[in-house]
């Protein structure tokens, strides 16, 4: 007697001998794909947190200790190396052109300014206007200088002339040091922006801005001191309980900042950048 076949049980053990389905994933195999990924990303993940292990340890530092990143303090004021910067009073004006007798060399510089030039006043809690500009005023005008070398300004500042017991800046390095200084206060650099309560030595005691907190700032013979109310570079032995400073540098171990700049000027813009938290 012949064997009853089935034919759809021939036909499908015959069609997977000439054309084999593919292997369905078993669970194993899926968690060796979740595996395989996995690893390949942390190696990723391993790179990205090297690059930025640093950066992302200044920045809890930075959030512990209430400190602020003083690039903050005037947003898109970055200082601009083709932007010159001078110091001097003014000994004439006549329409949009002044006079100039520098602060450093006593030489004579003409400047030019535009409907576009911004004016500010260190000597007034006001905005002002070029009306209000005098022969003997004391100013930094920042700007650039065309082929005839005049400079055309950006902005022109008003502010304290410095004392005859001040010094001047004696080499052309301390003139750029000067200027660089001078100018708006911005820094990529950790930094404590408050209020000097005591003076040690090189140590200071500093009440910080809108929090009260108290930050000590340690200064050594490689820290750059300015003063950007008299516009020029000072010493460590000019500074004097009640100054409002922007120091700017690097943490110690300790918490306090070693200072590499420090800047002697008014108390900064009232913007949540600018203050350290109260936390």
């Amino acid at each position: 007697m012949s064997e009853e076949r089935n034919p759809e049980v021939e036909n499908s053990t015959s069609l997977d001998k000439i054309s084999p389905r593919s292997p369905r994933f078993k669970p194993v195999h899926l968690y060796a794909l979740v595996g395989t990924c996995l690893m390949l990303a942390s190696f990723v993940a391993g790179g990205i947190f090297m690059h930025t292990a640093q950066a992302s340890t200044n920045a809890s530092l930075l959030a512990n200790t209430n400190l602020v990143d003083l690039s903050k303090c005037n947003p898109g004021k970055q200082p601009d190396p083709n932007v010159a910067n001078v110091l001097g009073t003014i000994t004439a004006i006549n329409g949009s052109s002044l006079t100039l007798r520098r602060y450093d060399n006593g030489a004579t510089v003409s400047v030019t300014t535009t409907s576009t030039t911004e004016y500010g006043s260190k000597l007034a809690d006001k905005a002002i206007s070029s009306q209000d500009l005098k022969v003997g005023d004391f100013i930094q005008a920042s700007g650039t200088y065309n082929a005839e070398k005049t400079l055309t300004a950006k902005s022109i500042k008003i502010g304290l002339p410095p004392s005859s017991s001040e010094k001047k800046p004696s080499s052309e390095g301390d003139k750029q040091k000067l200027e660089k200084l001078a100018g708006s206060a911005t820094t990529n650099q950790t930094g404590i922006v408050g209020r000097i309560t005591a003076i040690h030595g090189a140590t200071l005691t500093v009440s910080g801005f809108n929090n009260g907190k108290t930050y000590t700032v340690n200064t050594s013979t490689s820290t750059e001191f300015a003063s950007k109310i008299a516009g020029h570079s000072i010493s460590l032995s000019e500074l004097k309980v009640g100054d409002f400073i922007m120091a700017d540098g690097k943490l110690a171990s300790n918490g306090s900042l070693d200072a590499q700049q420090l800047t002697v000027g008014p108390p900064p813009s009232d913007t949540p950048a600018c203050k350290q938290s109260s936390k």
